[in-house]
């Protein structure tokens, strides 16, 4: 995570030139990590818009849909798994599921209205 990274070249910096070293040793490391990302993403755009009517760019569209649904699915499928441990943690993720899917809602009020269950005791 990016995060790490930055605590990493913050902890680094800081061992050897005290917490001016650790901030510009954790922005040095984040842009390290972003950059070079960066760089391929803006080469892989430009090639991927060359492309436009491509039969091969046409296939990998059509096959990313049903990729980037599962991979979707599972992450959320883990990360209740991980936060999930009664019934109403259950009920919850299910509602906001049932919402996401079946309605255009902003997300941040669904997770508005989940913290606030939290905060008032209901998980």
């Amino acid at each position: 995570s990016i995060l790490i990274v930055a605590l990493v070249g913050y902890a680094a910096g800081l061992g050897v030139a005290g917490v001016m070293g650790g901030i510009i040793g954790g922005v040095i490391a984040t842009v390290a990590m972003v950059v070079p990302a960066a760089i391929l993403m803006y080469l892989v755009t430009l090639s991927w818009q060359k492309a436009q009517k491509s039969k091969l760019r046409r296939a990998v569209e059509k096959g990313f849909a049903p990729l980037t649904v599962g991979l979707i699915m599972a992450t959320s499928l883990v990360m209740s798994r991980a936060a999930d441990h009664d019934w109403r943690a259950y009920l919850i993720t299910g509602i906001a599921t049932v919402i996401f899917v079946r309605t255009d809602t902003n997300p941040l009020i669904v997770v508005g209205a989940a913290a606030l269950l939290g905060y008032v005791g209901f998980v």
